[in-house]
């Protein structure tokens, strides 16, 4: 009986980890396709961070390189599974750092909203997820024990 449990429990943090590695796969590809945008066209990217995103605070050359390389770089750490919690977390502010400073020109698009709040929900799942087998983290901490 027990180790019919096991398996049953085996069989469901497999099936956790794939869904887990699949959202992880999808977020960065979101945020890395836009950094990737950004880079492709900087003079287009310095405008609209200049006239069009007004993010608080922040310089807006200092706020473009930032959002560009924090979509880039932790992208590409969701996708390894390194520092999973962290990088959601930090994709997670700078989808609501985009969300609020550019909302004005995302209110007429219902659309817009709809996505940066589909992929907050998505990341906040990331960060209060229990670590799944799929990911770079846990084979570190396995060499390291």
């Amino acid at each position: 009986m027990q180790s019919e449990m096991q398996k049953s429990n085996l069989l469901m943090q497999w099936i956790y980890s794939v869904f887990e590695l699949m959202v992880r796969l999808y977020l960065a590809n979101v945020f890395f396709s836009s950094g990737w945008t950004k880079i492709q066209n900087w003079s287009s990217t310095l405008y609209f961070f200049n006239d069009e995103y007004h993010v608080p605070f922040l310089d807006p050359g200092l706020a473009a390189v930032l959002a560009t390389a924090g979509e880039l770089g932790l992208s590409v750490l969701l996708v390894l599974g390194l520092f999973n919690r962290r990088s959601a977390f930090d994709l997670f502010m700078v989808n609501a750092i985009a969300f609020y400073s550019y909302y004005s020109v995302l209110k007429n698009s219902a659309v817009a909203i709809h996505d940066h709040l589909h992929w907050g929900l998505l990341l906040l799942l990331l960060m209060i997820s229990r670590n799944g087998i799929i990911k770079a983290d846990r084979v570190l901490a396995f060499f390291l024990n």
